[in-house]
């Protein structure tokens, strides 16, 4: 019932990231007038705080007005540089960009629907990847994992290659023309 009221109050609400309507998670501080879609807060680096179901906004972090909230690096402990965290989407928990073993740049591609290791799910049929038995592939934009038999198209066995820098469906795409990138051209770091 929470959730269906906020979605509906959130309906006339602007997103203080993007403009759109639809904003439904306040900076956690009452003066502030920032609202965003939960994406969008993610991308603006506002820091989730699961327990009051808002978020607290770059500004505040930056200003060290956060009393009450503890956001811990899941790697490390260390409850600081919150504008260079991840954030899982699925279980809360926060880990700093330079903890994680993969060198990524905060795209939001990456930040949007990023989760943790514990969570990674495949994005085509939504299972668990952790301790799955078929073989796991990730997209090396996005950073998010694919079963290799939920992917489109297939990979052939003979595209070995191709498969160490394989983009997800979404990735595929040209960013300045919306062409969708044949598989074959990815090879060659088209």
């Amino acid at each position: 019932a929470v959730v269906s009221t906020q979605s509906t109050g959130g309906l006339g609400q602007i997103c203080s990231y993007c403009n759109m309507n639809g904003a439904t998670v306040c900076c956690r501080f009452e003066t502030c007038k920032k609202k965003f879609h939960v994406v969008c807060g993610l991308l603006a680096k506002c820091v989730p705080d699961m327990i009051s179901a808002s978020m607290i906004c770059s500004e505040h972090l930056v200003g060290g007005q956060n009393p009450g909230t503890y956001a811990p690096c899941s790697k490390c402990n260390e409850d600081k540089c919150h504008n260079s965290m991840l954030h899982c989407m699925t279980c809360g928990s926060h880990t700093h960009k330079d903890c994680l073993s993969q060198d990524f740049q905060m795209r939001p591609l990456v930040v949007a629907g990023w989760q943790c290791a514990h969570c990674k799910s495949c994005q085509g049929c939504k299972k668990p990847v952790v301790n799955s038995t078929t073989t796991i592939i990730d997209c090396v934009v996005c950073f998010k994992s694919f079963h290799m038999e939920c992917i489109e198209p297939q990979l052939q066995p003979n595209m070995q290659t191709t498969a160490l820098q394989w983009r997800c469906k979404i990735c595929r795409n040209c960013t300045d023309c919306g062409v969708e990138v044949p598989i074959a051209q990815l090879a060659y770091g088209y």
